[in-house]
């Protein structure tokens, strides 16, 4: 269980201080798009943190992360996005 924790740690801290971490620029696999369709709740939410852009859309589908997580049936997710974005229209 220890292993699988640290593993777990280890990959967060790869995307969260990775290149594309909070990429601000477009890309087809950027990880905001990839978090947000895959349900990674908290790795979504790390990435909003850390200032990742929440209106950019991806490269190949021109969607943002909360149309990625509606596609996948994320409703949370979905809602949580949208609400940041409009925070963020607001400011």
């Amino acid at each position: 269980m220890r292993a699988k924790i640290q593993t777990d740690t280890t990959r967060r801290e790869a995307i969260l201080t990775g290149p594309h971490a909070a990429a601000t620029g477009k890309s087809i696999r950027a990880p905001r798009h990839q978090a947000a369709g895959a349900g990674h709740e908290e790795v979504v939410r790390l990435l909003v943190e850390r200032g990742a852009r929440l209106d950019w859309k991806d490269v190949l589908w021109r969607a943002t992360p909360a149309d990625w997580a509606k596609h996948a049936g994320k409703t949370e997710i979905e809602e949580y996005l949208r609400r940041k974005v409009e925070g963020e229209k607001r400011e």
